[in-house]
Parts: C-alpha cells; sequence; structure tokens
C-alpha cells in the first residue's frame, strides 16, 4: 500500500474536503490535511470535524487518479459543497495553475521596496570578502589542491569558470565524479569512499573468520564498493563452499550446508520408525496415499519434508 484518499466532513456547515495522504491510515489516524481552507478550519473547529478513507492505492499515479476522480464526484471545488481549491493530484496544491495579474502585483507590491528586508541594508564586509573568496579561486590553485588528494583533474582551463561551476574529476578507484569545487574541499568525495564510515569494518569480518576457522573469499576492496555489500563467499571449517550474509556471520549463523546436515540428523535421531509403523506408512503411500494425508492418519509428529527424506532413503519414491 502507497498511500490513501480520506474525506473530511465539516459538521457546522456540511462540507467537505478530500485529499490524499502517503502511508498507513491507521497510523495517520489525526492526518486532517494541508490545504489552506482546511488548515483555517481545523484551527476554528477541528472537534466538529469527521474523517473517512475512500480507498487505499499502491502507487503514486493511482492515488493521484483517485483523488482527481473523488474531488470531481463529490463537486468539492464549488465553494458551496467543499473546500478544495486545485484539481488534485499534484505534487503542490498550486501546481498547474498560474496566478492572475491582479495577485502578480500584490505579490510584487509586498516584497519591493521598503518591505524587501535588505532595503537600504548591505552584507557586512566579511561576508562579501567571503563569497568573493568562494568564487575567485584560480584554476591553477583548484587543481593542484585538488590532485594532492589523489584526483585526476579532468575539466579544462577553458571550461572552467568560478567555484560555484561543476567540475569533472576521476578518483583514486577509477570513478568519475562531477561535483562543486568548493563543496569538494568541504569534504565532498566520491560515493565510494562514504561506505567505509558507515559500514562494518572489514578487519572485524576478517577477525571472526580466523576465530571460526573459515576462509573468507571477499578481498578489501570488493568489500568497499560502492554498492552496499551485504553477503560474502566463504569456505566454512567442514570445507563447504557457501554465500552468507555478513550480519546474520556477525551475529553468529554459520555454513548453512553444515547447519542443514545437523538438522536432518537431528531429525533421524528424533523420528525414528520401528517396522510395524514402516510398513503401515508404505502400505498407505503403495496405496497412493498423499504424504501429508498419512501424516494425518497416523498422527506422525513430523513435517511433510522429514518424511518425504524418510521415503527416498527407504527407495520407495
Amino acid at each position: 500500500m502507497y498511500g490513501y484518499i480520506y474525506l473530511i466532513k465539516d459538521h457546522w456547515n456540511n462540507k467537505l474536503y478530500i485529499g490524499q495522504k502517503v502511508g498507513d491510515p491507521n497510523k495517520t489516524t489525526y492526518y486532517y490535511g494541508t490545504g489552506i481552507i482546511i488548515q483555517k478550519v481545523i484551527k476554528k473547529r477541528k472537534h466538529l470535524l469527521s474523517k473517512r478513507i475512500l480507498g487505499v492505492c499502491n502507487t503514486k499515479n493511482e492515488l493521484d487518479k483517485a483523488e482527481k476522480i473523488c474531488i470531481e464526484f463529490f463537486n468539492v471545488r464549488n465553494p458551496i459543497y467543499g473546500y478544495n481549491i486545485s484539481i488534485g493530484g499534484q505534487d503542490g496544491f498550486f501546481t498547474g495553475c498560474t496566478h492572475l495579474a491582479q495577485s502578480k502585483r500584490k505579490i510584487s507590491l509586498a516584497v519591493s521596496g521598503s518591505n524587501n528586508g535588505m532595503y537600504h541594508k548591505r552584507h557586512p564586509q566579511y561576508i562579501i570578502d567571503q563569497i568573493k573568496q568562494k568564487n575567485t579561486k584560480s584554476f591553477d590553485s583548484i587543481k593542484t589542491q585538488i590532485e594532492n588528494t589523489g584526483y585526476k583533474f579532468i575539466t579544462t582551463k577553458k571550461q572552467y569558470k568560478n567555484m560555484v561551476t561543476h567540475i569533472d574529476l576521476i578518483c583514486p578507484n577509477g570513478h568519475k565524479y562531477h561535483v562543486l569545487p568548493y563543496a569538494f574541499l568541504k569534504g565532498n568525495r566520491c560515493k565510494c569512499e562514504t561506505p567505509r564510515k558507515t559500514r562494518m569494518p572489514y578487519a572485524h569480518i576478517q577477525n571472526e573468520c580466523i576465530q571460526r576457522n573459515y576462509q573468507l573469499l571477499m578481498s578489501e576492496s570488493e568489500y568497499y564498493q560502492i554498492k552496499k555489500q551485504s553477503k560474502m563467499n566463504v569456505i566454512c571449517d567442514h570445507g563447504h563452499k557457501v554465500t552468507l550474509n555478513i550480519q546474520n556471520f556477525m551475529g553468529g549463523h554459520g555454513c548453512t550446508i553444515c547447519g542443514r546436515m545437523k538438522k536432518n540428523e537431528n531429525d533421524r535421531r528424533t523420528h525414528k520408525f520401528d517396522d510395524k509403523l514402516k510398513k503401515q506408512i508404505i502400505e498407505l503411500y503403495n496405496n497412493e496415499y498423499k504424504i501429508n494425508d498419512i501424516i494425518h492418519e497416523l498422527k506422525l509428529p513430523m513435517s511433510y519434508n522429514t518424511l518425504n527424506r524418510r521415503l527416498i532413503e527407504w527407495g520407495i519414491k
């Protein structure tokens, strides 16, 4: 489930409001919408509002279409019947609409002249110097600073303009990297370097393998690649080559083949068959009884897979 369509009813005047919300309706019981008009109504008389779920959707497109259909069906854009302004289905309530010329003039007057926050003001000199310094570093100084970190500078002198134009680099691992110069100098690096900070250190995994007598088949460079590495190949202490989840392995889990073998051995110990019971199972199976029916008929304390393995071992199946 991606989201749901809800209907708000104002019992003071019986007007409606329809909206969409991403998420589970049970977790957003008290969400009543973010429309301009409905927000004013919520502040005045939230106790007179009731909410009803009209339906749930699995994708964003389905949610947008459903909202448009519901708004049109209930005619809630009409001020007589509802509080909706837009046709619905957009990311914002004003998407796809334009201001009237009168509204544009009001907005312009509200932010111009003495109403502007920077009217008759200027930035302090230290901020102006910072902006100048940020934008006026030479090509040679930027190139030397970046290449000292081990990155290869690809952008030519003609392509470089200032500190706020993107440049192309190649990281030490050979990945092409597109970044702003001032962002790089602040510490923004290629994605292949970021996982080192967030992932479990490779040395911890290596030490765990040594303690449990496992042979790790994944190198350090493979572990710290761009894509998140969640699995690893190992050879267990019994010589089985398997792929294991790293988090599960560090939590105490081991070789899946050894685990299955141990489980089968435990099954053999716990589910021993005497000759009489074995004959009954064989007779029922020869009479075209299904395995689950045999378990139910004889009330055997075992699963389908356990009995199926026994039949294969006996050479019947």
